[in-house]
């Protein structure tokens, strides 16, 4: 019996002991996914806040309006509007891309980016992101998108704007290079965060309606 009640007693210290790791394990990744939210967020509104920036800037310049044709190009579809459907439009039209010290023409409007190498660029930049191609690269993907402003009678055309609207992208592109339950296998996890922001293309006035200010409106939170 002495035996038996011995035996019992360390079962079921293994059975708590087996709780409390599970539940430690638990806590712990709750802790890194929050982390690696609150990084991702707060990454993914700079580069938000940078490209709205950049937008009113080029309104400035261009005296109350960006040119339709540096926003769908020619031929259509080489100017800054990316296809969402298409990532390598993306890479391709990504505001950090294009220097900031020279000038870049699409559609035969010149414009300034907000790219370059170090002491050159606008958008901040990690020397350990290599996904650009010649590290340092940025922390973050700046992209303007149309809104769907064919629908709902016309055929989507994501490069052209219909209604003088269209929406500023921004994704993290910080990885995680933390491991912090053990169950990655040490594999860094992307920090994956995307913010948008609604904008008028000629700044006169709200996105929904007249009057107010064209400096964006709706959204502007990483998702």
């Amino acid at each position: 019996m002495a035996m038996l009640l011995v035996l019992f007693v360390i079962l079921g210290l293994l059975v708590v002991g087996q709780m409390v790791m599970l539940l430690m394990d638990h806590v712990t990744r709750r802790s890194g996914q929050y982390r690696r939210g609150e990084r991702g967020q707060y990454c993914a509104e700079e580069g938000l806040n940078l490209g709205r920036a950049w937008v009113l800037s080029e309104i400035a310049l261009n005296n109350g309006g960006i040119p339709a044709a540096l926003l769908s190009g020619m031929p259509k579809g080489m100017g800054l509007l990316a296809d969402p459907a298409n990532p390598d439009d993306f890479r391709a039209k990504d505001l950090c891309s294009f220097p900031s010290m020279s000038e870049t023409t699409l559609g035969g409007v010149s414009f300034y980016g907000l790219g370059g190498g170090l002491g050159q660029s606008v958008c901040r930049l990690d020397s350990s992101l290599t996904y650009c191609g010649s590290p340092p690269c940025p922390i973050y993907r700046i992209n303007l998108v149309d809104d769907i402003d064919e629908l709902p009678s016309g055929t989507l055309d994501p490069y052209t704007d219909e209604n003088m609207s269209f929406f500023i992208r921004a994704e993290c592109m910080l990885p995680d290079d933390s491991d912090v339950s053990g169950f990655d296998g040490g594999v860094p996890e992307v920090v994956d965060a995307v913010a948008t922001m609604e904008i008028m293309e000629a700044g006169g006035g709200n996105c929904y309606g007249p009057g107010g200010s064209g400096a964006g409106c709706g959204g502007g939170y990483a998702n």
